[in-house]
Order: structure tokens, then sequence, then C-alpha cells
């Protein structure tokens, strides 16, 4: 039986998979486990039944060596989720846009414009910012009201503002 500390550290480690698999950084909890070699239903029971004792300290290793996942985020809560939250990318208008302002629309509906080629574009609708801690990469998925998803890459952005 784990105790409160435990179950929160827990929570915190299926916090980050989730976040991870919504960014696209992973495809889904298959992928992680069969890459980590993790026992599916053991994997699932945990998440349903963080008290139980078959949580391995192993897993939060994957994420933190793997993936960029703060340690200290995931044993105290404390701080950002990602160690590489001060990533900055330089816009082809010369402008420095970081991973900690862009993530302050996610999840928000905003409206986007960026350069599409040699034009201006503008999309609207719900954005997700995606960031792949491999590749250091970062890009906005916007989800239109038609229920169609347009990447945008960050060093495309133009502007981004919410909408109320």
């Amino acid at each position: 039986m784990n105790n409160p500390d435990s179950i929160a550290i827990i929570n915190r480690f299926y916090e980050a998979i989730d976040k991870l698999i919504a960014n696209k950084v992973i495809s889904g909890k298959q992928t992680f486990t069969n890459t980590y070699d993790i026992n599916r239903r053991n994997f699932i029971t945990v998440k349903k039944n963080p008290q139980s004792d078959i949580f391995q300290l192993a897993w939060i290793s994957y994420l933190v060596n793997d993936f960029g996942v703060s340690s200290e985020w995931m044993l105290t809560g404390n701080g950002n989720m990602f160690k590489d939250k001060s990533i900055t990318v330089l816009t082809r208008d010369n402008k420095a846009i970081t991973l900690d302002e862009l993530q302050k629309f996610d999840n928000l509906r905003c409206e986007v414009t960026y350069r599409a080629y040699r034009y201006k574009a503008t999309h609207s609708g719900l954005v997700n910012v995606l960031f792949n801690s491999k590749t250091k990469k970062i890009s906005l998925k916007v989800k239109t009201e038609a229920k169609r998803a347009k990447i945008i890459r960050a060093e495309d952005i133009i502007s981004i503002n919410r909408i109320d």
C-alpha cells in the first residue's frame, strides 16, 4: 500500500504520460509500455488504483531521461512539468517566442496568424501546444469548428490571440 506522497508521484507520472500523448510525443500508452517492456495490464492497474504496489520507479526514469520531464516536478510537484520550458524559437519575422509563452494558450480558443509559404493565413479554434523533447521542435495544433486540425510550426507564427 502506497502512502499519500507516493500516490501523488504516481498521479503526476500519469499526468505527464497523458500530456505526452496529447502533444503527440508518444502515440499512446501501448507504445510506451511496449517500448519500455512494461506489462500493460500492470500499467493500467496502477493508473486505476495508485495505492497498489505494482508501480516501478524505473518508469519515472524513462520520462525524465527520454522525454524531458522534470524530476523535481515529478517528485515534488514544484516547478514545470518539462525541463525544457525555456526553449525559444525565432520566428521568420525575427521575433523570439518561448515554449512558456505558447503554453499560456494551450487548450484555449485562439486565432493564430502565420506564414504559409509567401502569404499570411489565419486559423481559429482550440489550440494545443505540441513539443517534441527529442527534436526540440514546437508547433501548434489548431482544431477548427469543422473539426479539422491544422498543425502550425512555431517559427511560422505571426500572432496568436485568445478568443473569448
